[in-house]
């Protein structure tokens, strides 16, 4: 029989020998005698998901509502709505709707939303786009697409007005032979002229340049040199605004001021001296075309009788021989004045008259010599120069021959003017009333030349080559004189006329043109440099496809070359650059209107596409015009572009 108790051993033996194992195994892997299983290496994980790429910048929205808002004569205002969150933006200028990368751009700060383009002239059309920008800094924005162009045309130009008279013309110092006279400045003047006379003379030009005899001024002073000592002087001023001032015209004449030089004046001689005449009566002329007329004042209760002088002008006693007509006038009083008339029916003729008085024992005795007026020059109007391009306003010489001078008097010869809308000055039989013009229009007109002649002449030829205004009748005024009198003014029996200027830049009649034909209008009225009707101009259209295929390459379009005035009167493009197709403008489409002249275009076909999805080209169109008198022609001048959109194929 088995013992329980063994039982129970066995047992606990088992268990404590296992117990025993386990704790020897964990203590051989404590201390590492024998090898530890490899751990499991992990699965490695899925790869990252590439980073999402960058998303695609956006610019800032381009301005919307893009608009003129303003206009003056001289500027155009344009206006577009806000774009949220830009700094600036960026605008372009362009005289013509193809706007190119040498167009004026201009930078404007937001929040402003418009800008003003100034320095135009009156009635010219601009146009103008917008771009939106942003970034950190003004110098360094990303900009938005372009808008599309706007365009804008600035008043008409207001009427062109006189400047102010100056104001207190005064001398500041005074020599023997010059007077330094100063004067109130006037509002826009670019120069001023200056002319003198002594008491009772004609005016003429002052001498305020040593060196050049010139009387015009830049400042408000003129030192007027080569006056007579101890002598009174009469001066005014004028203003003159600058050549390309298109707003002003020459101004009044100030009031005179009267002064004199320091010093003694000299003696002034008693008598006339020879070659004029002699003698204390003071015997005066003058002459017409047909008689010599003596004149004198009479002494109260003196008698007188008189003869044509017998002797030669350089006789010391040209009377010598005379034998004095049996006439006799008592005069009663000192208001009356002795007239004789000698007929002189041939030009150049020289005549002498003695008057004495009939008092023997207290005889005084006047000879004076005069000459009759000389005939007027001969003036050949010539077509003169047929302006072909835009660089010259005026013709470049008008010119007289045939002039007779007649010793030993002086001549004197000036030009007067006479605009071409009025033709004031009437040469071929004048009434009174116009001769008197023409003689005072005379006396007062440009000198040419003056001098004296010791022999009889005849000038070949009498340039006048600067001074000349556009558009103008000049006329050529010659006379002999002495120290007793002058002819009247001899004058050509026709005038001389210089060419046009060049008409104001024609700009489009938007109300009055449609898609493929066009009006414009030149602001003629108020100048007086160009004709106001329409049978006054000539013109022709320019027009040509925007682009042109390379002839290098039929895959590309160049852009065909664009004309100015120059190229008007040929109306080629440049070589390679394109073919300009030109028309004249019909006369029956030339009119007038408020303004001005009126020019409509033929019809102009637009280009169609080769299919119904494609557009054409579009072309360009430009209007050259000039102003005509008769076969004289001015400069062209050349408008802005127009566009003919090309149409989709049929």
């Amino acid at each position: 029989m088995k013992s329980l108790t063994g039982k129970t051993a066995s047992v606990r033996g088992w268990a404590l020998l296992l117990a025993l194992l386990v704790g020897v195994g964990m203590i051989i892997s404590a201390c590492g005698e024998e090898e530890t299983p490899a751990p499991t290496t992990p699965a490695p994980p899925p790869p990252a998901p590439p980073p999402a790429p960058e998303p695609e910048p956006t610019g800032p929205a381009a301005p919307g509502n893009l608009r003129v808002t303003g206009t003056t004569s001289s500027s155009i205002t344009w206006t577009w709505d806000a774009v949220e969150g830009v700094l600036g933006y960026q605008g372009q200028f362009s005289p013509d709707a193809t706007f190119t990368d040498t167009d004026a751009t201009f930078l404007i700060v937001a929040p402003a939303t418009s800008h003003t383009v100034s320095n135009l002239a009156g009635n010219t059309t601009g146009h103008f786009r917008v771009r939106s920008g942003t970034g950190t800094a003004l110098t360094d924005l990303s900009y938005s697409d372009w808008s599309d162009g706007v365009s804008g045309t600035t008043a008409a130009p207001p009427p062109a007005t006189a400047l102010d008279a100056p104001d207190n013309v005064r001398s500041t110092d005074r020599s023997d032979d010059s007077i330094t006279l100063e004067w109130d400045s006037v509002d826009d003047a670019d120069t001023y002229e200056v002319e003198q006379r002594e008491p009772d003379d004609d005016w003429s030009d002052a001498n305020c340049g040593a060196d050049d005899a010139d009387n015009v001024v830049d400042d408000e002073e003129c030192v007027a040199s080569g006056l007579d000592s101890g002598t009174d002087y009469d001066f005014r001023v004028r203003g003159v605004p600058a050549d390309d001032d298109s707003s002003h015209l020459v101004g009044a004449w100030s009031d005179v001021a009267e002064t004199r030089t320091s010093g003694t004046a000299p003696l002034e001689p008693t008598t006339p001296t020879s070659p004029g005449g002699m003698g204390a009566l003071g015997v005066k002329w003058t002459a017409d075309d047909d008689s010599i007329t003596f004149t004198w004042s009479p002494t109260a209760g003196s008698e007188y009788e008189w003869a044509p002088a017998t002797g030669a002008m350089d006789d010391p006693n040209p009377c010598g021989g005379t034998t004095f007509d049996d006439l006799t006038v008592t005069n009663a009083g000192t208001g009356s004045q002795f007239e004789v008339d000698v007929p002189a029916t041939a030009a150049g003729t020289v005549a002498g008259l003695c008057v004495r008085t009939t008092d023997k024992d207290n005889r005084a005795l006047s000879v004076a010599w005069g000459v009759r007026a000389p005939d007027g020059a001969t003036a050949t109007q010539s077509s003169g120069v047929d302006f072909r391009d835009d660089t010259n306003t005026v013709a470049s010489a008008l010119t007289w021959t045939g002039i007779a001078l007649v010793a030993p008097f002086e001549y004197e010869m000036r030009v007067a003017t006479d605009s071409r809308h009025d033709n004031d000055l009437v040469l071929t039989t004048p009434t009174t009333a116009q001769m008197r013009a023409l003689q005072a229009a005379c006396s007062e007109g440009s000198l040419v030349d003056q001098g004296d002649t010791d022999v009889d002449i005849t000038l070949d030829e009498v340039s006048v080559s600067s001074g000349l205004s556009p558009y103008t009748g000049y006329v050529l005024c010659a006379r002999m004189r002495n120290t007793t009198g002058a002819t009247e003014w001899a004058v050509p029996s026709a005038k001389l006329f210089t060419h046009p200027g060049t008409p104001p830049r024609p700009t489009i009649d938007s109300a009055r043109s449609s898609d493929t034909q066009f009006v414009w209008k030149v602001a003629s009225r108020g100048r007086s440099d160009v004709p106001r009707e329409n049978d006054g101009y000539a013109a022709k259209t320019i027009d040509f496809d925007v682009t042109f295929v390379d002839p290098n390459n039929n895959q590309r379009r160049i852009t065909t070359a664009i004309p100015s005035p120059k190229d008007c009167q040929a109306a080629t493009a440049p070589t390679n650059r394109g073919t300009w197709r030109a028309n004249d403008v019909a006369a029956g489409s030339i009119t007038t209107d408020s303004a001005g002249v009126v020019l409509r275009s033929a019809e102009i076909e637009a280009n169609e596409g080769p299919d119904a999805d494609t557009r054409g080209v579009d072309k360009r169109v430009y209007l050259c015009v000039r102003a005509t008198d008769g076969d004289r022609n001015g400069p062209w001048t050349i408008s802005s572009a127009s566009t003919v959109r090309g149409v989709p194929g049929s």
